[in-house]
């Protein structure tokens, strides 16, 4: 059982003609309300003494060899942080009575989160700011756009999924990294 609650703000003020900004931000309580028996984390599984929580069901610590379940109440839930954020600017200028130039950045905040059911501190996510750009020149009609975008420009490091290695026992973990920075040309017609 879980519950999530929270609030969310979202704004766009559009400043002069040409120049708009947005603005968006998000405060998330999300948490197990009831979640004993949960599975072990791999260091509470393979070395118990040194790694405390894994309980057998009388609720004492389990010992090397025997299996258990931790007590998840009250801890967050998978995919959940705790606050997020996003800033946007975007420039229209028009270059004659046929091209049009646009120019926009935006910058996003994610707080930590877990990604793996055990919530091994392992997996943990760490927060994350990631700034994109992108510069278009496009006819008055928008028939035709061609852009340079940056993303991820200060190329910051992140995972879509970070988790143990699983059934080997091994204390091995992975993470999915996300794109690196990365530049890119755009054409539409």
């Amino acid at each position: 059982e879980s519950i999530s609650q929270g609030v969310e703000i979202d704004g766009r003020w559009r400043i002069t003609e040409r120049f708009t900004l947005g603005a968006a931000a998000a405060y998330l309580d999300a948490y197990y309300d009831d979640f004993s028996g949960a599975t072990c984390t791999i260091p509470q599984t393979t070395d118990p003494a040194n790694n405390p929580g894994c309980l057998r069901p009388d609720g004492t610590n389990i010992g090397d060899g025997e299996s258990g379940g931790q007590d998840l109440t009250d801890e967050t839930l998978l995919f959940a942080p705790q606050w997020s954020a996003t800033l946007n600017a975007r420039y229209a200028m028009p270059l004659s009575e046929y091209l049009l130039l646009v120019a926009s950045v935006d910058i996003n905040y994610e707080d930590t989160f877990y990604s793996a059911l055990d919530l091994d501190p392992s997996t943990q996510h760490d927060d994350a700011t990631i700034i994109n750009a992108r510069i278009a020149l496009s006819s008055m009609d928008r028939d035709w756009s061609v852009a340079l975008i940056g993303k991820n420009l200060t190329d910051e490091k992140t995972y879509v999924w970070n988790n143990d290695v699983p059934i080997t026992d091994s204390n091995s973990y992975f993470g999915l990294p996300q794109r690196p920075r990365s530049i890119a040309v755009q054409a539409r017609y």
